[in-house]
């Protein structure tokens, strides 16, 4: 089922102990984080729900960048992710914060039988476009969450633009990722991710499209899909 990618594997467990560090490897994320939450909280508001007590699952939580603040919102939160780096740097920056958070090491796959129906929200920001099956990615999703759950979503456009902004610029010219950390072929295009999610029998509530301001230095939401684009999906009833 999920399998990260050789090479971008390699890349995220190289910099494992970097991943609190805004001004390292991550701090592209760090800079992301607002706008992640802030998008979870509109689309909540939608069906006057709020983060607080909630049961999280963040897949491919990565050293806990989304799952803390989550937490801090009073959010019931566990986290999943395939690097052993990754998770320990996780759970002692939980421990040095004292946010009770849980934290599992594994591939999306490896607990759906343990937590299957468990989750009233799923977030896989910046995760999708790292695997070579997602749609069996999408039913790990969809298993772990109660029926009328939310799956919230991040990932790249496959175009031109995504490909000269995702990877050309990102990654050689100004180096906010590492070399490698994304494979073009594996970006998705919105019509592609929500037929997907359709089939699983989700109903794909909301795609906005978000973009890089350089004179503000931060991260807005736009109406321009073709780079970044965040999707929510919710399980009928």
């Amino acid at each position: 089922m999920q399998k990260f990618l050789e090479a971008s594997s390699t890349v995220f467990s190289n910099f494992s102990d970097s991943w609190w560090d805004p001004g390292g490897t991550y701090g592209i994320l760090h800079c992301l984080n607002p706008l992640r939450l802030s998008y979870v909280k509109r689309q909540l508001l939608v069906h006057g729900r709020a983060i607080r007590s909630l049961k999280w699952l963040d897949l491919g939580c990565g050293g806990g960048l989304l799952a803390e603040p989550l937490c801090r919102l009073g959010g019931r939160v566990t986290g999943i992710d395939s690097d052993q780096g990754s998770i320990e740097c996780a759970r002692l920056h939980a421990l040095s914060q004292q946010l009770s958070i849980t934290y599992h090491v594994g591939k999306a796959e490896d607990y759906t039988d343990r937590f299957e129906s468990t989750f009233e929200c799923v977030t896989a920001f910046e995760v999708i476009e790292h695997v070579d099956d997602v749609m069996a990615f999408l039913t790990c999703c969809q298993k772990y969450l109660k029926p009328g759950g939310y799956l919230f979503l991040s990932t790249m456009n496959r175009t031109w633009k995504s490909y000269l902004l995702g990877i050309v610029m990102a990654e050689s010219i100004l180096k906010w990722v590492p070399s490698g950390m994304h494979d073009w072929s594996l970006f998705l295009k919105p019509s592609e991710l929500i037929s997907k999610l359709i089939s699983l029998g989700f109903e794909v509530e909301n795609i906005q499209g978000y973009t890089y301001e350089v004179r503000s230095d931060t991260w807005t939401f736009n109406g321009d899909l073709d780079v970044n684009y965040m999707v929510t999906a919710r399980l009928p009833l």
